[in-house]
């Protein structure tokens, strides 16, 4: 081998000896909880932060309670509940000009706005599954949820009433 590999090998060698103790040099040394014969004994206790005791710390963590309800979800469902309201106020006689138009160009036209009632019941829809998610998890939305799920009832007999025989 030549120098210079020689002087790194020494290096290496002398970092690891365990001489100076107080450097930044690794040691070979035995660490506490690496301890243990080839009779059979145990190891020492593991150290702080592994495996097991970090899954402890972690199922520790957890609250005891869960976070209650946001203060807006009454207004929230009010609104959809407004707004479900309007379409089934409307149905009844745009279904019944819909259905005794003659038939013809006049029936299409009656027929296209008996469904743009519908069209807002996608975006209530989509804001129960907003409400529903931020229910998720929270202490006292049994109410909320009981709510939400009477309103897609609503939803659900509309969108029996879309389709015109």
């Amino acid at each position: 081998m030549n120098l210079r590999a020689h002087l790194a090998l020494l290096l290496v060698v002398t970092g690891c000896s365990g001489l100076d103790r107080g450097g930044n040099w690794p040691s070979l040394a035995t660490r506490p909880g690496e301890q243990g014969s080839s009779l059979g004994q145990p190891l020492a206790p593991t150290c702080a932060g592994c495996g097991q005791d970090v899954l402890a710390a972690a199922k520790a963590a957890v609250p005891d309670s869960p976070p209650p309800v946001s203060a807006d979800i009454a207004q929230r469902l009010s609104r959809v509940d407004q707004a479900i309201a309007t379409v089934e106020r409307q149905v009844p006689a745009q279904r019944n000009i819909a259905m005794a138009a003659p038939e013809g160009a006049e029936a299409e036209v009656q027929r296209s706005r008996y469904e743009s009632l519908f069209l807002p019941l996608a975006e209530q829809d989509s804001a129960l599954d907003r409400i529903e998610d931020d229910l998720a998890g929270k202490a006292g939305a049994e109410s909320a949820l009981a709510a939400a799920a009477a309103l897609r009832v609503r939803l659900a007999v509309l969108s029996q009433l879309r389709t015109l025989p």
